[in-house]
């Protein structure tokens, strides 16, 4: 039976983030992600400037650097009759150290975010798992069981049903 103090449902940034933070303050914390691995398309690649500081908080800015990328400093349309280019927004204007947007793959800042958690001896993440239901009720029961053992129909991995304990 494996047990955690916090269950963090989605391996995406925030939860990549909240685990990494979790780990290092010594909660045992396990992350649960419903694919076998970070290699898909996103909605988005883009990583702004608070996110950068962020980063740099972490102590990950050196690692997240040297990640293949494109810098974004200004927003350009194109507008009126001839449609040529104008500018309307300019982020490399703004004051501080990260005055512009990284384009990145999120799957390596997913892969660069859970190496990182990894290091931590309180950090799980259990891949190709997927939390399908909460329930709650009085049983001991393991915090994610495979959907084959609880409803006989597996698909390709464990699926968890996460429990709370009751009180």
């Amino acid at each position: 039976m494996e047990r955690t103090t916090c269950c963090v449902v989605g391996g995406g940034p925030a939860g990549m983030v909240l685990g990494l933070l979790l780990a290092r303050a010594g909660v045992a914390v396990t992350v649960l992600e419903k694919h076998g691995d970070f290699l898909r398309d996103f909605r988005g690649d883009t990583v702004h400037p608070s996110t950068l500081a962020l980063l740099d908080d972490l102590g990950l800015a050196g690692q997240f650097g040297r990640l293949p990328q494109r810098r974004v400093t200004t927003v350009q349309l194109p507008l009126g009759p001839d449609r040529s280019l104008v500018t309307v927004g300019n982020i490399g204007a703004l004051r501080g150290k990260y005055n512009y947007i990284a384009m990145v793959p999120q799957w390596d800042l997913l892969n660069l975010l859970a190496d990182e958690a990894g290091r931590e001896p309180s950090f799980t993440v259990r891949m190709n798992t997927e939390a399908t239901a909460f329930l709650m009720d009085r049983t001991e029961l393991p915090p994610w069981s495979s959907e084959a053992e609880s409803s006989g129909q597996g698909h390709g991995g464990p699926v968890p049903h996460v429990r709370r304990p009751y009180r």
